[in-house]
């Protein structure tokens, strides 16, 4: 025991003691800090469906990424694997679905085609994406296959509002009469003027295209009629046209820039229509046509309203952008075909997007343009095109017929143009000329209607959430270690600060004694000595308390700063 004792009375002893106590309490602290600033560093980003439907094409959008930045990496590759579901096989069957490589800007663009003869059901997806810089990144997903593709066209788009909707300006009255009692509302004309879009919404500083349509107002029949310009309220790039004329259908096609929203007041009167006798008495009657202004960023223009398996559609995109790029994607109602990126260039950029050959498609295709990858905003456009067979007048016709009777079997009791046009046949026997253009005005009467493709695929939201788990974890663990070792500190302390009151009161008495033995001493020395003993001892014990507490105090600002971390 003397020897155990005199080993912890070593000098030395206690400076390893001190310094082993320092460097665990850095390291520690350090391991807390290093935990509590861990992220994850990179991620896959895929936009998908979840359910694929087998034999048909599904397009995917993915970028490889940094997740602390949230930098694209480009020149990557991402590969995707489908693996069968594992359940009462006996090894899983794998089907390559498609890889592509990410250039400078990071995006890939995938359009894939599951195994028709593979069971409907779950399977998993594997992403793998590589890049030389940042190595090898591999996720998984749960994916469902699904056979038997419905392509009824039985819904009608609902409307995606770009901005505030615009208050409607009341009807007009005639003012009171002599009797104060207000008059009945004016007769409606006998010629109606609309617009087509129906929202009356255009694009403001970008080209947009219009249909003015002219209607008998009791009949709703197509009226062909001279639309003059009378009047124009509102700042436009270039000048309006003087007039118009609408044909046998009661269209005419206008383009422009608006600035400004628009008010005009148009002079409207009945011609006749092509091979048929002027009226005697043509109907001449004034309308009113509001046009409001979205900043929406994007215009999209198509070259040709028809979509032809195997084939590309061609537009032009108009953008207040000058630089950076944007999306395309092509819908089939709400299944997501294909998907595409293109760069901005000042004023206009030209548009590709590829119609994909798929078994059984008909009907209507939507195309939209948008800027952000996460967000869109306002920054989106949309347009539609009919499916054909091909570019012939007569395949035309009948993607021209199939679009006025979706219409016209959504609109029957809002807008009754459509099933009049489509009950006197006037498709037969028109022009190629005259199906590009009505097919064009017919679909400019279905809703915009955008939607942001799904996240298939967000490991950096998944990784992120795990990582913090295990960051709770870890960090709870360290702690604990941080009190336990504050608790071995502590006793550490406090049995220097008592062997050192034990050496102050060896020495103390060694002292007094020595003083006993040369001076000797009466009642009165004995007295002064005892009270200068007791002062001794209550400055050792003070002494020792402020040792302890400073240590205490710091004890727990590492635990407040474990906390905070």
């Amino acid at each position: 025991m003397k020897k155990l004792g005199a080993l912890l009375r070593n000098p030395n002893l206690h400076r390893a003691a001190i310094a082993l106590y320092v460097v665990c309490v850095v390291g520690v602290v350090g391991a807390y800090m290093g935990v509590s600033t861990l992220d994850v560093r990179h991620s896959v980003y895929f936009q998908g469906a979840s359910v694929l439907q087998s034999g048909q094409p599904n397009a995917m959008r993915g970028v490889f990424m940094n997740a602390q930045t949230g930098e694209f990496l480009g020149q990557s590759e991402i590969k995707l694997t489908l693996l069968e579901a594992s359940e009462g096989t006996p090894e899983r069957r794998t089907a390559a679905l498609g890889s592509g490589h990410a250039r400078s800007g990071g995006l890939v663009h995938l359009q894939i085609e599951a195994p028709p003869d593979w069971p409907a059901g779950k399977h998993e997806l594997l992403v793998e994406a590589q890049n030389a810089a940042s190595g090898e990144f591999v996720v998984r997903r749960e994916v469902e296959l699904a056979h038997g593709l419905s392509r009824e066209q039985s819904a009608w788009p609902a409307r995606t509002p770009r901005a505030e909707p615009q208050k409607k300006a009341a009807p007009r009255r005639r003012k009171a009469g002599a009797d104060g009692e207000a008059s009945a509302p004016e007769e409606p004309p006998a010629i109606r003027v609309d617009v087509l879009p129906g929202d009356n919404e255009l694009v403001r500083g970008l080209m947009n295209t219009i249909y003015i349509r002219t209607t008998d107002a009791k009949t709703q029949r197509p009226l062909p009629a001279r639309v003059r310009f009378k009047e124009v309220k509102g700042i436009v790039q270039d000048t309006l046209p003087g007039e118009l004329r609408t044909d046998r259908l009661g269209l005419a096609r206008l383009q422009f820039v608006p600035v400004t929203d628009q008010v005009w007041k148009l002079e409207v009167e009945q011609i006749a229509a092509r091979g048929a006798a002027p009226a005697e008495a043509p109907i001449k009657v004034e309308a009113d046509v509001r046009l409001s202004t979205v900043a929406a960023q994007f215009s999209l223009q198509l070259k040709e309203h028809v979509a032809v398996p195997g084939t590309q559609i061609e537009g032009v995109v108009y953008s207040l952008f000058e630089s950076g790029g944007y999306f395309v994607d092509l819908y089939e109602q709400q299944r997501w075909l294909d998907a595409a990126a293109f760069g901005l260039s000042p004023g206009s950029s030209g548009l590709r997007v590829a119609v994909p050959r798929q078994p059984g498609a008909s009907g209507i295709y939507r195309v939209q343009v948008y800027q952000s990858f996460y967000n869109p905003a306002n920054a989106w456009d949309v347009a539609y095109v009919a499916h054909a067979r091909d570019t012939s007048t007569d395949a035309l016709r009948e993607a021209a017929a199939h679009v006025l009777g979706f219409i016209a079997e959504h609109t029957e009791g809002v807008d009754p143009y459509f099933v009049t046009v489509q009950g006197e046949q006037a498709l037969i026997g028109a022009t190629h000329a005259e199906l590009s253009r009505w097919l064009e005005a017919f679909l400019l009467a279905i809703p915009r209607h955008f939607v942001q493709p799904p996240a298939l695929i967000n490991t950096q939201q998944q990784d992120r959430t795990s990582l913090e788990l295990w960051k709770v974890e870890v960090k709870r663990g360290l702690k604990l270690l941080a009190i336990l070792i504050f608790v071995i500190g502590m006793a550490v302390v406090l049995y220097f600060v008592l062997q050192g009151i034990l050496r102050a009161r060896a020495q103390s008495r060694l002292l007094r004694e020595v003083d006993f033995e040369l001076d000797g001493f009466d009642d009165a020395d004995y007295a002064g000595r005892e009270q200068a003993a007791r002062l001794e001892q209550i400055a050792v014990a003070l002494q020792g308390f402020i040792v302890l507490m400073s240590v205490a105090l710091f004890g727990l600002g590492i635990l407040m700063l474990l906390n905070y971390l």
